[in-house]
């Protein structure tokens, strides 16, 4: 059964303090990218669930807050960290998104009726690391996206049909020299 990542809403209660990534080179041409988002946790939150998106190598890891409505009793997970290798540059092409949007994206899990405690999810996919106009672009199953939810001024997710499809991060000029010095690029 496939476990896909739902965009449900940008959450509004959570106020983002920062948003960031870094990349580290763990040997030539292997770096690590990781991805953090700073925010006030929600009243709300109730543990963690972690979800591995796997293809022949590393994973992708997200780390997600869980949250529940208090209302509506809904769950929803919040981007916690994020972190993948890169230990080459595909050449597929990226389309851009038409549609996009600012705010920290708020995912349910398909095929799951409800979350419980602390777990982790496994899903085994096509994941595609590429490099274009100075970004990095981390894309699952080869989808093509049609929104993004930018998250701060470098990140943004990318979502096609309302399910998590990727991720972009804009790269300064010190990340495109410490790709030069990993022989990435």
């Amino acid at each position: 059964m496939k476990i896909q990542l739902r965009l449900e809403k940008l959450w509004k209660r959570a106020r983002i303090e920062r948003s960031y990534f870094s990349l580290e080179k763990i040997s030539d041409r292997f770096i690590l990218v990781k991805i953090v988002f700073d925010y006030d946790k929600v009243k709300d939150y109730y543990g963690r669930l972690v979800w591995c998106f796997y293809d022949e190598a590393e994973p992708l890891i997200i780390y997600f807050d869980k949250s529940r409505e208090t209302y509506t009793s809904e769950e929803v997970l919040l981007p916690n960290e994020l972190t993948f290798f890169v230990d080459s540059f595909s050449d597929k092409f990226v389309n851009y998104p038409q549609v996009s949007t600012s705010g920290l994206p708020a995912l349910s899990l398909t095929s799951v009726e409800r979350m419980g405690d602390d777990f982790l999810v496994e899903e085994r996919g096509e994941l595609t690391v590429a490099y274009k106009d100075n970004s990095i672009y981390c894309l699952l199953n080869a989808s093509q996206p049609d929104e993004i939810v930018q998250v701060g001024e470098n990140i943004g997710f990318y979502f096609s049909n309302k399910m998590l499809s990727g991720i972009k991060l804009q790269l300064t000029d010190h990340d495109k020299l410490l790709l030069q010095q990993a022989h990435l690029i």
